[in-house]
């Protein structure tokens, strides 16, 4: 784990959290990306699953 990126565990697990209730051959789609104080991501990501 890269502990620049993610100095603490709790910001971190919730990724692995969203992934795993996609299920199976789940899809992720960047749905909104900003960047504040030049270091600071927006991002927020939408997981779908296979059957949808």
């Amino acid at each position: 784990m890269n502990t620049k990126a993610h100095p603490w565990p709790d910001h971190f697990y919730p990724l692995h959290v969203a992934i795993g209730a996609a299920g199976e051959n789940a899809k992720v789609k960047l749905i909104h990306s900003s960047i504040d104080l030049g270091t600071l991501s927006y991002a927020s990501y939408q997981f779908t699953s296979a059957a949808s």
